[in-house]
């Protein structure tokens, strides 16, 4: 294995192949593996801070990344952990959102590695293509699976407290002096046998 030749913060890299990181993505010159016969591989680790979603800020990105060549392209996948902001869905709060991203989709040439001629890509999603210089973009692909990786309604802690309906108190850092609702008596049982299991798990 060799040390990653144009970045100094890639881990290591297996083969050939020179990989660049920009602020702002993940670009991968795969022309040494578009010109290996079909089963050839690369992989290599990322620790370093990439654009995660449509935001200035850049997350830190880190996993490992397996690239296998294809009869058509590129076959990449995946499988990386990072933070990105959210707020959470009960009390407000602004918190570190931990997402694991799993990736797995095949990428296609544009120009032909031999004579460089124009191909037609096999996909006409564009954050699938390889470009005219050979290089690989997983920006997009990242963003896409990161973004179906997040939870609807993310949760700053297992035992968010919210806040309170009537006065707004983040019920995390104190108790509101609100008056509890009466309760309908009927419901008692079953509300005690709630609080019970709350209390044992």
């Amino acid at each position: 294995m060799t040390q990653a030749a144009l970045h100094p913060r890639i881990g290591r890299q297996s083969l050939a192949g020179s990989l660049i990181l920009s602020r702002v993505g993940l670009h991968i010159n795969v022309s040494q593996l578009l010109k290996e016969p079909s089963g050839s591989t690369r992989s290599f680790t990322l620790d370093d801070r990439v654009s995660l979603m449509e935001l200035p800020e850049t997350a830190r990105v880190s996993g490992t990344v397996e690239m296998l060549r294809t009869d058509r392209g590129i076959w990449a996948s995946a499988a990386l952990e990072s933070a990105v902001p959210a707020t959470c869905s009960m009390c407000t709060a602004e918190f570190e959102q931990s997402v694991d991203v799993l990736i797995g989709e095949e990428f296609f040439p544009r120009t032909d590695i031999l004579d460089g001629a124009r191909v037609d890509p096999a996909d006409d999603d564009t954050s699938t293509t390889i470009d005219s210089q050979h290089v690989l973009d997983l920006t997009e692909v990242v963003m896409q699976y990161a973004a179906i990786s997040l939870p609807m309604k993310p949760v700053c802690r297992e035992d968010c407290a919210g806040i309170c309906v009537d006065c707004g108190t983040a019920l995390n850092e104190s108790r509101c002096q609100c008056e509890p609702e009466p309760r309908d008596g009927r419901w008692g049982p079953l509300l005690e046998i709630a609080a019970s299991d709350r209390e044992s798990s």
